[in-house]
């Protein structure tokens, strides 16, 4: 492992909370998810339909440790599920 990335996990751990670390790469995942699907779109590609399935399942799974209200969750699900009904799934 790169010791630079060490490092900055080693940052970031010390100066966020679980929470906000989990809020983080829900966040990312669901990029992810959402750039997969539009590639899907574009493209007709079943990999990326695939690709988009797996990010999306990622997103939902660390929103739902983000926070105790579930405010996160709700932000990714809406988005996910838009972005499916976009594909025509």
């Amino acid at each position: 492992m790169d010791p630079a990335e060490i490092e900055s996990a080693h940052r970031e751990l010390v100066t966020k909370s679980k929470e906000e670390i989990e809020a983080d790469t829900a966040r990312k995942w669901c990029a992810r998810a959402l750039a997969a699907y539009q590639l899907f779109m574009q493209s007709g590609n079943l990999r990326w339909l695939n690709d988009a399935i797996t990010y999306h399942g990622e997103a939902i799974e660390h929103a739902a440790h983000a926070d105790g209200d579930h405010t996160m969750l709700t932000f990714v699900e809406t988005a996910l599920n838009a972005a499916q009904r976009a594909a025509g799934i």
